[in-house]
């Protein structure tokens, strides 16, 4: 069966979903069908629930002959489908709600428990580790879509307070429908009752709030009406850090006190940035523009809604008029040096073996931060117990046949080692290495900040000298170009020669090929003699190739440099 990527695969998803519902309402009246039905919908009155609605009509729900509308649908008009929409439906009739506990993330997956089922499960979903971390709860539906599963339709975060109360009020509704029904399953029951179930959680939602006034869910409202009001007025991806600003704020400077985003009218702004200046929480000229931008745009937000803001949105613009009153004080030491062009290129391009890079570098991070680290007294490198410990921990982790391995024979660890070093995230004390304030400040960056300098560092002078020491790192600097141009110039997703590619770089590409893999730049298939370069290598090459270009007037190469690279290249 063809592979397909998760872009392809919502889309054939969506698609199909459009046909089948547009065949539902052409066969029925929504409003006629829940007055006759006599349902409840009280709380269908937002987009995600009426989502949910849909998907229960047009999945869940049977008529009095037992059919769905995916199988009426099949049957009455299936010369409008092709062989694989057919498929497709017929998977998504299988597809069901349930409660489920995050297990582990692995290479753009997202392993899940079905709490009420008992099974694992494998999810699509390459960027949901963004927004939610091992242990969450969610209320969602998954099914299969060409032999993947994935999550359809809306995806619930469930809080630990809400996912207690909704789970006693469903296990006491299931088995009090099978007093009635003996034989009837717990999959049965998600199947036939799930729109019942999605008003129980709805229920068990506002039941919390109500009792202990939740103000992190009060949060997820006033986000919510926020983006709204946003996405009128900008990109998704400044949305997404205005939000992620907002909650960022939310968490620093009101959730303690019990106050929600509409208590800003009781914040001190001058003392705020002081504040988080001073500890840390922002640490460089732009995250303050950032910040103060978000604050500017939800302050105006407020006072649209309620004049009475207009106070708090003034003191917002006093801040921005002596912005650099607080500017000053920031140390710009711990900005890690960001390559924003860069990071703008290739954002929403990070393929899974990007992602994972930047997830086991994240773990590499952690685990200096949460361990005493002491280095072999000789060499300063990572002694055998750390380097076992750190390998087992990593998505890319590999098996080393040796007695005694060291940091060389783990590739990545080393690479993650020497580049932290590189980057000023961790520092040598003695035989101490220490995670220093640079090192926890990136945990905050995004993906692409953070695949950004892992590229900053593969492509200095300083990964020739720390990596590749068995390598004439010489002429290696020098004709880096030659390996970048040649890269640059594969067309994305052609197949070829891994023998011919690495002859016509003399053989240059092979010290820091696996690196290069890693980074999800190029792939290889060396039982069939097969590279081809992927979307995101051949951003990064073309970048790579300009920006060295760009730079490269100042630098001078001496004439007996110069003539022993010739010699090389020419053999």
């Amino acid at each position: 069966m063809q592979n397909y990527s998760f872009k392809d695969i919502m889309n054939l998803e969506i698609n199909v979903t459009n046909k089948l519902l547009k065949y539902m309402y052409s066969k029925i009246d929504v409003l006629d069908f829940i007055e006759n039905f006599d349902l409840d919908l009280s709380y269908i009155d937002d987009q995600r629930n009426n989502l949910a609605f849909n998907l229960w009509l047009s999945i869940d729900y049977t008529d009095k002959d037992g059919e769905s509308f995916i199988e009426k649908f099949l049957k009455d008009d299936s010369s409008a489908l092709t062989e694989m929409e057919k498929e497709i439906l017929k998977e998504k009739s299988k597809s069901y709600i349930s409660l489920f506990e995050i297990l582990d993330f692995n290479k753009g997956h997202v392993i899940l428990k079905d709490l009420l089922n008992n099974i694992e499960h494998t999810v699509l979903e390459p960027n949901i580790h963004k927004v939610i971390q091992v242990g969450d709860f969610l209320f969602t539906r998954i099914g299969k879509i060409l032999d993947t599963t994935i999550f359809m339709g809306d995806i619930n975060y469930v809080p630990s307070a809400v996912k207690d109360v909704f789970l006693e009020e469903l296990l006491v509704d299931f088995n009090m429908v099978r007093k009635l029904n003996g034989d009837l399953s717990m999959m049965d029951y998600l199947k036939n009752y799930s729109l019942h179930i999605y008003k129980m959680y709805n229920d068990a939602l506002l039941r919390v709030i109500d009792m202990n006034g939740d103000i992190s869910s009060l949060l997820f409202d006033e986000l919510d009406e926020f983006e709204f009001f946003l996405m009128n007025k900008y990109n998704g991806a400044a949305v997404k850090k205005h939000i992620n600003n907002l909650t960022s704020f939310f968490e620093y400077t009101l959730e303690d006190k019990d106050l929600t985003l509409q208590d800003m009218d009781r914040v001190d702004f001058s003392s705020f940035f002081n504040e988080a200046i001073k500890e840390g929480f922002i640490n460089s000229h732009e995250e303050f523009n950032s910040y103060l931008r978000t604050l500017k745009a939800y302050s105006h937000y407020l006072c649209l809604m309620d004049p009475h803001y207009r106070e708090t949105y003034n003191r917002v613009l006093e801040i921005s008029q002596n912005r650099f009153k607080y500017m000053y004080k920031i140390d710009t030491s711990n900005d890690p040096g960001i390559d924003k062009d860069l990071v703008s290129l290739i954002n929403g391009y990070l393929n899974d073996e990007a992602i994972v890079s930047v997830l086991d570098f994240e773990k590499f991070i952690l685990y200096i931060g949460d361990t005493n680290i002491k280095l072999t007294k000789t060499r300063k490198l990572l002694r055998r117990r750390d380097l076992i410990e750190l390998n087992s921990i990593l998505e890319n982790s590999i098996v080393v046949d040796k007695r005694a391995p060291n940091q060389f024979d783990f590739p990545l660890i080393n690479f993650f080692f020497h580049a932290s070093l590189y980057l000023g995230i961790v520092e040598v004390e003695g035989t101490n290495l220490n995670l220093t304030k640079k090192g926890f400040n990136i945990l905050r960056y995004s993906d692409e900040e953070k695949y950004s300098l892992l590229i900053q560092y593969l492509w200095s002078k300083v990964f020739i000298k720390d990596i590749l020491s068995d390598s004439d790192t010489l002429i290696y600097d020098i004709l880096r170009d030659k390996i970048v141009k040649n890269l640059a110039d594969l067309k994305v997703g052609k197949e070829y020669s891994l023998n011919d590619t690495l002859a016509k770089l003399d053989g240059l590409l092979c010290p820091s090929m696996d690196y290069i893999v890693d980074l999800g730049l190029i792939r290889i298939q060396q039982d069939e003699d097969v590279v081809t370069v992927t979307n995101l290598g051949k951003k990064v090459f073309n970048y790579l190739q300009n920006g060295r270009r760009a730079n490269k007037a100042s630098e001078i190469i001496k004439l007996e440099d110069y003539r022993k690279a010739s010699e090389f290249v020419e053999g």
